[in-house]
Parts: C-alpha cells; sequence; structure tokens
C-alpha cells in the first residue's frame, strides 16, 4: 500500500510539474471535497439559476440595445432629411411650416416594447413605424 501511494505521489508531482512548465492550470485530481448536505443543495441550486438568469438578461440586453439602435436610426435619418429640407426651403425664400418630426425617447421606447415580456425566447416585437419615423 505504501509503496503504490508513494508512486501516486510522484507520478502527481511530476505532472503537475510538467504542467507549471507548459504555462497551464493545475487539474483537480479527485481531492476536491463536494458539499453534498441537503441545506447546501437548495442554495447550489439557486445560485446555479441566478447565473442563468444574469446570463440570460444580458442577453436580452444585447438585443435591446440593437433593436433600439435601428430605431434610433432611423429617426436620426427622418431628422437630418427633415433639416435638410427646410435649409432648402430656407435658401428659395419660401415659408417653411413642416413641424419637425417627434423623437421616441429610449426610456419611453422601451417601457412600450419590452416591459412585460415575459417569455425568456421572446424577440422584440417587430415595429411597423420604424419606417415612417
Amino acid at each position: 500500500m505504501a509503496h503504490s501511494k508513494s508512486q501516486q505521489q510522484l507520478v502527481n508531482a511530476a505532472e503537475r510539474q510538467n504542467m507549471k512548465n507548459a504555462n497551464t492550470r493545475l487539474k483537480m485530481d479527485g481531492c476536491v471535497r463536494l458539499i453534498t448536505h441537503p441545506a447546501f443543495a437548495a442554495d447550489i441550486l439557486e445560485a446555479g439559476e441566478q447565473r442563468k438568469e444574469e446570463e440570460r438578461q444580458k442577453q436580452a440586453r444585447g438585443e435591446l440595445h440593437d433593436a433600439w439602435k435601428k430605431v434610433q436610426d432611423a429617426q436620426q435619418h427622418k431628422l437630418k432629411m427633415w433639416r435638410d429640407w427646410k435649409a432648402q426651403a430656407k435658401q428659395n425664400g419660401e415659408k417653411f411650416t413642416e413641424p419637425a418630426p417627434k423623437m421616441i425617447k429610449k426610456k419611453d421606447w422601451v417601457e412600450k416594447h419590452w416591459q412585460g415580456c415575459v417569455d425568456d425566447s421572446a424577440e422584440p416585437p417587430e415595429d411597423d413605424d420604424v419606417e415612417d419615423i
């Protein structure tokens, strides 16, 4: 028994030395104790679910940002066209009475399109008004 244990220790030491030389992380060789008490099982499960929820929220924020960027770009394009139209009318000496396009604030857009979205895999609703802004 002692002979095989000492051989195993020598093998493990050699593996660790090789890994250190290769600049890699050390592998766990079964010496880690897992928490198996039932009181901790619920906490471990809850922590795993919380990590999944945080990851889902991070992905949803990315999708939300992309969807808002499309709306914002359309709004800015419409505003730029309005400004060009106004400048052209001023150069021609014409009276310009067209009101400026109304810009939607990001906060209002988010509340309108994303509040109450229950489904985790729900995609942002298509905004038919994007072309009209």
